[in-house]
């Protein structure tokens, strides 16, 4: 038995079927305009979003078929699947950015926010019984005035803004995201740039998580209690640095491989001290000369 809340993050998957960098070797070209990170609200707990969807799932069953990977559904037959599910079957835009937002810490079905693209709000509207103008901009409708309690309670309120609709459980929710400052304006122009051309991104606040990051942390005592001590000192100096981690963002790419990206943003001056005592020597790129060649899954 599958959650709603689980429901809804593979429903998004499927229907679009200073910082510190964790990767610093060449990347495709960025795209014009990085949608996703648009549509993704700044105040956000966390965000799992999609940069294109009709190239995710082109690229998504490309990966597959050279791989020859056995998975138990391709993104190009769930995408039909969820679109249905969804009540999205007209109107969307197959290559805009969408995105699934938790709102609150707490799970359950008012918690979350999905912005979905569209290409003709006139065709939308009609997905929900309701004319074009009944999707004006920023106003909030409740579905069930017009299609009765069948309305998963996870999806009962929808609001267009700019080219995406956004659907969720909580009218408050709704409009808290609607006045909300996207994500791209709260990065810098370098964590922009590193994401810009991933199909995926997933962004964590641990600002608006600092207890349950303590948590984290706690756990992770009696594991470094194993260690020998000059092999757990700098795992506790990096520990002790994300005190000061303001968000994570995690991106993935599909192109020409598998690739990922971590952009991990601090903020203070002991993060800063420890981060760079932790910089050993000349600062560089990884290389794979030294492996062997063959048709290596992974290095």
């Amino acid at each position: 038995m599958i959650c709603r809340p689980m429901l809804l993050l593979v429903s998004l998957t499927l229907l679009t079927s200073g910082a510190l960098s964790a990767q610093e070797t060449a990347k495709p070209e960025p795209q014009a305009q990085d949608g996703a990170l648009d549509i993704i609200a700044a105040d956000a707990v966390a965000a799992l979003a999609i940069r294109n969807v009709a190239e995710l799932v082109k690229r998504g069953d490309e990966f597959i078929d050279k791989t020859k990977a056995n998975v138990p559904l391709r993104l190009s037959l769930g995408y039909t699947f969820v679109v249905v599910h969804l009540g999205l079957s007209r109107g969307l835009d197959n290559e805009g950015a969408a995105a699934l937002m938790l709102l609150k810490k707490e799970l359950g079905e008012e918690s979350f926010v999905l912005a979905a693209p569209v290409a003709d709000f006139t065709l939308m509207a009609a997905n929900f019984k309701l004319k074009r103008e009944d999707l004006a901009e920023a106003t909030i409708v409740d579905r069930q005035l017009k299609e009765g309690n069948e309305v998963p309670p996870y999806a009962r309120y929808i609001a267009a803004r700019g080219k995406h609709l956004l659907m969720g459980g909580s009218r408050e929710l709704l409009e808290s995201t609607l006045k909300a400052k996207p994500l791209r304006e709260a990065l810098s122009d370098d964590d922009r740039q590193t994401l810009a051309s991933d199909d995926i991104l997933l962004y964590v606040n641990t600002k608006l998580l600092e207890t349950e990051w303590k948590d984290i942390r706690g756990k992770l005592e009696p594991e470094l209690a194993t260690l020998e001590p000059d092999e757990a000192l700098s795992l506790r100096l990096f520990l002790a640095a994300t005190e000061e981690l303001r968000y994570f963002l995690g991106g993935l790419r599909l192109e020409d491989g598998l690739g990922a990206t971590f952009v991990l943003r601090y903020e203070g001056e002991k993060s800063r001290e420890i981060l760079a005592g932790l910089q050993a020597g000349k600062r560089g790129s990884t290389t794979l000369a030294a492996l062997p060649l063959g048709n290596a899954l992974a290095a």
